[in-house]
């Protein structure tokens, strides 16, 4: 099985790519596992040497040569994880939800980026024109962090995915209201003896 394995790695700031570093060598023992990272930098220090490590921009390109069997997606919420998230939208496949909310990536990724029109559509593709009037009234610097956390603004892409692995039965509840009959599994994280 060939696997397009999505997740910064070290030296990225992203507790994700601590786990992935330790996770890829395993994965490696049973598949062949290319990791797409966004910067160069990333995983140039070795993981394992049985994991090939490329730069996002380049996988089409090499899907289009090699086509792979599955992409595994490990998404957070922050800005290092952009790539992914634009990835997942566009091809879907197993996606390693690190964090039900995704809702500070989106206000980066839109408001982060002067864009408050896109914010107003995704908080109208997820919740409706309560959501968009929710938006409005950010933009008038009227809302609270904590709303962030109440909205987690994860649709789109749970929408767009095959499967979904989380890290508890909280996000699995949250999920199996969100979208009905999608296979979401608990993955505990570990915690590393490092």
């Amino acid at each position: 099985m060939r696997l397009a394995y999505f997740s910064p790695l070290p030296p990225s700031k992203s507790g994700i790519a601590d786990y992935s570093a330790e996770l890829l060598p395993f994965l490696a023992r049973g598949a062949e596992v290319t990791a797409f990272v966004d910067q160069a930098r990333e995983g140039r220090d070795g993981i394992g040497g049985q994991v090939d490590v490329q730069l996002a921009v380049h996988f089409d390109e090499i899907d289009r040569d090699a086509p792979f069997d599955l992409c595994l997606y490990h998404q957070g919420n922050n800005p290092a994880h952009d790539y992914i998230y634009e990835r997942a939208l566009r091809t879907p496949g197993l996606l390693v939800l690190h964090e039900h909310c995704l809702h500070h990536l989106i206000t980066w990724r839109t408001l982060g980026q002067g864009d408050a029109e896109a914010y107003r559509r995704e908080m109208f593709h997820a919740y409706g024109r309560i959501g968009a009037r929710m938006a409005v009234n950010r933009r008038r610097a009227i809302f609270s962090e904590y709303q962030q956390f109440l909205l987690p603004l994860n649709h789109r892409l749970v929408n767009r995915s095959l499967g979904i692995i989380v890290h508890n039965e909280y996000a699995v509840s949250q999920l199996e209201s969100l979208r009905p009959g999608i296979p979401v599994e608990v993955v505990p994280h570990h915690l590393s003896p490092v």
